[in-house]
């Protein structure tokens, strides 16, 4: 909690992918992994801003997906669209904090919240 500088309560409206110069990928079958360079971006519809307090991060983020997860477009979208979840991210483009355990469930709020206040 401490490292994200961004946490909000978002749902995936939508799952793209890019190849490595940015265009998108649209063939559902086209995958992410070690030697290949497609990222899976999720983007969000943020619904609340809990980090920081006063922020301006309403509207839509794109959140990119680290690269080395063996993973597809489809398999991605049928995973993550419609979900909400609490996101922890840093600053830089939205990253996730870390490739894993940067979304938590709705129900973990009282304790993300709890850790958030600890010093």
């Amino acid at each position: 909690m401490a490292e994200a500088e961004e946490i909000v309560v978002a749902k995936v409206l939508e799952v793209e992918m890019v190849d490595g110069a940015g265009r998108p990928v649209t063939d559902v079958k086209a995958l992410t992994g070690p030697g290949l360079n497609n990222q899976i971006h999720l983007v969000l519809q943020v619904n609340e801003v809990l980090r920081p307090e006063k922020g301006g991060l309403r509207g839509t983020l794109r959140v990119p997906l680290w690269t080395m997860w063996h993973d597809s477009l489809a398999a991605a979208r049928d995973r993550e669209t419609g979900r909400e979840w609490i996101f922890l991210l840093k600053r830089d483009a939205h990253q996730p904090v870390y490739p894993i355990d940067f979304q938590w469930p709705l129900q973990e709020r009282g304790r993300i919240q709890a850790l958030m206040a600890s010093p």
